[in-house]
């Protein structure tokens, strides 16, 4: 997988073994929302990887997979679900709620990106649609338009001061 095409990468804490410890891992999401996750950043083959349809973060994921698979370690809003259309996941933990917010971001930016067309026909694409469900402090908002701006200052007075029409005079009757 080359470097161009990963839109997030960073260091996730994940469960690993019998025991279910929790490790740093590194994680990557490409342009064509497959998350691959590597044992750590020099690492070339990837021990999981998933095609994302959504992600789900805090309270959500913990819902998806049930508390226990859940360390008591990490707060929950720290705890991430990326989940693809079969319903199989790959659940892991930030170290902070920005470091959650840049997975959503990225995830957002996918969804975003499948929904325009594609600017290049000469590479292959796979259109994903992607959602994100995330608490309401974390989702992605949109920018409302702006109001159309007033009208110029100037043209506003002129209409005030253009005086009435004046109506023609009337034909005087002939004697």
């Amino acid at each position: 997988m080359g470097d161009s095409t990963v839109i997030h990468s960073g260091v996730v804490l994940m469960p690993s073994g019998l025991l279910k410890k929790w490790k740093p891992a590194h994680a990557t999401l490409d342009i064509k929302s497959l998350l691959c996750v590597f044992k750590n950043s020099s690492a070339s083959k990837p021990i999981r990887g998933i095609l994302v349809n959504k992600i789900l973060v805090g309270e959500k994921a913990t819902e998806l997979t049930g508390a226990k698979k859940w360390s008591k370690k990490f707060e929950e809003n720290t705890r991430v679900a990326m989940v693809d259309v079969d319903g199989n996941s790959i659940c892991f933990c930030c170290s902070s709620d920005p470091d959650v917010q840049k997975w959503v971001n990225a995830v957002a930016k996918l969804k975003k990106d499948s929904a325009s067309p594609n600017e290049s026909s000469s590479r292959s694409t796979t259109t994903t649609t992607t959602t994100v469900i995330a608490p309401e402090s974390m989702k992605v908002k949109e920018e409302e338009p702006a109001p159309p701006p007033p009208p110029p200052a100037d043209v506003t007075q002129e209409k005030q001061a253009e005086p009435e029409p004046q109506k023609e005079p009337e034909p005087e009757p002939e004697p």
